[in-house]
């Protein structure tokens, strides 16, 4: 594993532990993913797409402007994006 998709599993990992909503906390995270999603690595783009569906769990309403960026990535060749895009849609519906 090359060193940035270790920073990107940690992050998407220290995410999912967090149980109260800090917004600025959240603010570097989402900004990462961003970052993240353009990445020619399909590892990291699937980290930052599960690091995308952790902050919707908590405001899903802040994600609406990132939907269409994740709905892209739905045409993608490898199933680990499509279903990391399919949890994200999910968590935005509920």
């Amino acid at each position: 594993m090359r060193e940035d998709e270790l920073v990107y599993c940690c992050q998407a990992l220290l995410l999912q532990q967090e149980t109260n909503f800090n917004e600025q906390w959240f603010d570097v995270f989402l900004y990462y993913a961003l970052i993240g999603l353009s990445n020619t690595r399909v590892n990291i783009r699937v980290y930052s797409l599960n690091i995308l569906s952790t902050i919707a769990k908590h405001n899903p309403e802040a994600m609406l402007e990132v939907a269409e960026q994740v709905s892209g990535l739905a045409d993608e060749q490898f199933w680990e994006i499509k279903t990391q895009s399919l949890e994200f849609a999910t968590t935005i519906l509920n």
